[in-house]
């Protein structure tokens, strides 16, 4: 049975592997360039915070959804015994 992911967890997952990828070329491979490297460092670490970027706005909107969703009712008063 195959489960259709909700639209959170496509935002984290895709925030996850942006920040990965990007703190992979800033720590693996900038280091192996000679001339390049200041740039391709940026470029990393330009990746890494998107991803950071995209994680939070799928929290954000996590929180969107949850908070339309839930019904506000008035507050009754109990009866007195």
């Amino acid at each position: 049975m195959t489960t259709a992911r909700s639209t959170p967890d496509r935002f984290r997952i895709a925030g996850l592997l942006l920040a990965v990828a990007g703190i992979c070329v800033h720590q693996l491979v900038a280091p192996s360039l000679s001339t390049f490297r200041p740039l391709v460092a940026l470029g990393g670490a330009l990746i890494a915070v998107s991803g950071l970027i995209v994680i939070a706005a799928g929290v954000r909107r996590r929180l969107l959804v949850a908070e339309t969703s839930t019904v506000k009712t008035p507050c009754t008063p109990l009866p007195l015994p």
